[in-house]
């Protein structure tokens, strides 16, 4: 059974799906800055900050809305990611503000699929200014982002956070073929000028809470995809005939549709849960969180997989939205960690060890 909304996180959701809906074909669904403008005027950026009450609650349902509109809003990528590594680093309270409330578009140069504890770019003096150089593939958000987050090796060696302008020499975008929505990119920094942001020498403890609240917002987009990809297969086997009846009253698909209706509730309330400990303060929230993507992850992957096969050839054409969805659940499964990556986390964090094995003459 799905955990139960309250009135007003059902009105937050209808709402916002209200104004994420798009009706421009697939293939050309880029950010909008309209739609963005929307969501900072209505205040549902604020809502989402981890600072306010059920925050992460809020947080969970705007990803959701976001990915079953697919509208490829940087929610994850600035707000989320960007802005609460800067947050949890201590940076200027202005610039924090400026990125949590939608107002500035920032990427973090940060390999999400990949262990961050060891940063790809390094810190250099370069005649009176410090100087970053290095590469990273698939950076959520780079496409669009208006100033580049980037967390480097310091000079003695620790991580520190620097900001980047993305015009600046040096500075090479490269977007990713896979991404439809032009978001994704490789970036390359050949001796770009950088203005460290905090004073803390280590960020180690703030990449790691900004990596977990944003692994928790893209499990949400992950379950709005998923429900998406579901609406679309559903529609089509209603409309579709064959034999003189709909498709859809053939029990072998119902089936189908079926299991996929039970992965999208398990998934929905791993993520629900997720975000009631987070605001929660639970311990072993990170352990949820990891949970909560292994189960969208695998039930976005299915339900891509599906709504294409479901659909026969159309499914196949690059124009349709069932392609769009494998592709999108396809080159995603990487971020944050892979289902078996996630779990792995789970039984690592889970382990207790084993009681001691009584090997005296009364235990025998």
């Amino acid at each position: 059974m799905q955990i139960p909304l309250d009135e007003e996180q059902a009105t937050f959701a209808s709402v916002v799906r209200e104004v994420l809906v798009r009706t421009d074909p697939p293939g050309e669904r880029t950010f909008d800055p309209g739609t963005w403008a929307q969501l900072v005027a209505g205040g549902f950026l604020d809502a989402v900050s981890a600072d306010e009450p059920g925050g992460t609650v809020f947080l969970g349902l705007l990803a959701e809305e976001v990915g079953r509109a697919a509208n490829p809003v940087p929610v994850t990528a600035s707000v989320v990611l960007a802005g609460h590594a800067l947050s949890a680093a201590g940076a200027d309270e202005d610039q924090v503000a400026a990125l949590r409330g939608g107002h500035r578009l920032a990427a973090l140069l940060l390999d999400v699929g990949q262990a961050w504890e060891t940063p790809v770019f390094g810190l250099a003096t370069g005649g009176d200014q410090l100087v970053v150089s290095g590469s990273c593939a698939a950076v959520l958000g780079a496409g669009i982002a208006e100033v580049w987050i980037v967390p480097a090796r310091h000079l003695d060696g620790g991580t520190c956070l620097v900001r980047v302008d993305p015009a600046a020499s040096g500075a090479h975008v490269a977007r990713s073929h896979l991404d439809l929505t032009g978001t994704v990119a490789t970036v390359t920094l050949e001796g770009c000028p950088a203005t460290p942001l905090h004073t803390a020498r280590d960020v180690a403890t703030a990449l790691d809470a900004a990596f977990q609240r944003a692994a928790l917002a893209d499990a949400g987009e992950r379950v709005g995809a998923a429900q998406r990809c579901r609406d679309l297969t559903v529609a089509h086997l209603t409309t579709r005939r064959q034999f003189g009846r709909p498709i859809g009253t053939f029990q072998a698909l119902q089936h189908r549709c079926a299991e996929l209706v039970v992965d999208i509730h398990a998934a929905r309330s791993a993520v629900r849960w997720a975000c009631r400990a987070a605001d929660g303060g639970d311990p072993l929230s990170h352990l949820l969180v990891a949970g909560a993507q292994a189960v969208a992850t695998r039930a976005l992957q299915r339900a891509a997989e599906e709504c294409m096969q479901m659909h026969g050839g159309m499914g196949f054409t690059w124009e349709h939205d069932a392609h769009g969805q494998l592709r999108r659940a396809t080159s995603g499964r990487w971020r944050f960690g892979t289902a078996e990556v996630n779990l792995a986390r789970i039984a690592g964090g889970l382990q207790v060890p084993a009681p001691p094995i009584d090997t005296s003459a009364s235990a025998r």
